[in-house]
């Protein structure tokens, strides 16, 4: 049997694998591979990846599932209200609680029960974590989830993308952008979240139309039923345009001026269906194929409108 590395001699490994991603155009963002995924080339990163092997969680933590731009920041909030039972706005962001964020020893000293999150797909995870905790699985449509994943790597200052959105939408559809493919990422949990009575799967298009009733899903699920008002409370401070004009996010001791280009946020409109502003006619049946071919064989519900 191979001997596993020290996880010293993994962030080396995973650190020497710098490179970049490039666009058509030659436009490009850094990133660092671990197992054949591509990664943001961060420190954070690296130190994090290179110690996923030694994750231990109390077996009350819960874990938020997405691929990037999808919503987690959206549902973080909303489980970590419910885990508390109150309508209060959380104090710091979902990147501290970030698997491949945040080198898991940090964790020790926040007292469960903790609200974890990850971009990660899960044979990055140990087994005991996957079928010991509580997953919330989030699923958003890849249309929107291309346009909001652009939004996201052009607007952060480190990514350091340049690119136009038609280019970015061909890195997307050659599967080539940080963290892997999205039709990958969802064949691969989809067996692990589908009828699986310690997972729930939350579809971002279903919560986008009713907020209140995902809000009173998520605490029947944790076993922290809300009543109706704790429940209202909760989807009003978690909308999108709450989130957005209250909630402060820093990372990496940035502020978000410091983190973001003008006129961009983690928290943007959250709007379904911004896809039919962004894809051409082309782009949208290209897509279209993509999804009908990649999830043949995964029963998968998406919805592009509400």
């Amino acid at each position: 049997m191979k001997k596993m590395m020290a996880p010293e001699e993994i962030k080396k490994e995973i650190e020497k694998s710098l490179d970049r991603l490039y666009d058509r155009d030659e436009e490009s963002t850094p990133i660092m591979k671990y197992k054949g995924i591509p990664f943001s080339a961060l420190t954070c990163q690296s130190d994090a990846l290179s110690r996923l092997h030694l994750l231990e969680l109390h077996k009350d933590d819960v874990i938020i599932s997405a691929y990037p731009c999808s919503g987690t920041h959206w549902m973080w909030e909303v489980t970590s209200m419910l885990l508390k039972s109150k309508a209060e706005r959380i104090q710091g962001v979902k990147e501290e609680l970030m698997f491949e964020f945040v080198p898991q020893y940090k964790f020790a000293d926040i007292p469960p029960p903790r609200v974890f999150n990850t971009h990660l797909q899960p044979q990055f995870l140990p087994k005991t974590v996957l079928s010991q905790n509580k997953i919330i699985f989030l699923v958003r449509n890849p249309k929107d989830v291309v346009v909001s994943y652009y939004k996201h790597t052009f607007g952060l200052y480190y990514k350091e993308y340049n690119g136009t959105f038609p280019s970015f939408f061909e890195m997307f559809m050659e599967k080539n952008l940080p963290f892997g493919d999205i039709f990958d990422f969802m064949r691969k949990w989809w067996p692990i979240v589908k009828d699986n009575p310690n997972c729930l799967v939350v579809y971002y298009e279903k919560a986008s139309r009713n907020l209140q009733e995902t809000v009173c899903k998520i605490g029947d699920f944790l076993g922290r039923a809300p009543n109706p008002e704790l429940a209202a409370a909760i989807a009003e401070l978690c909308t999108f345009d709450n989130m957005k004009k209250t909630k402060t996010v820093t990372m990496n001791n940035k502020t978000e001026k410091e983190l973001w280009k003008p006129n961009y946020s983690f928290y943007r409109t959250g709007k379904v269906a911004t896809w039919k502003e962004w894809l051409t006619v082309s782009q949208n049946e290209r897509i279209d194929s993509m999804i009908k071919t990649e999830l043949e064989n995964c029963d998968i519900p998406i919805t592009y409108t509400i």
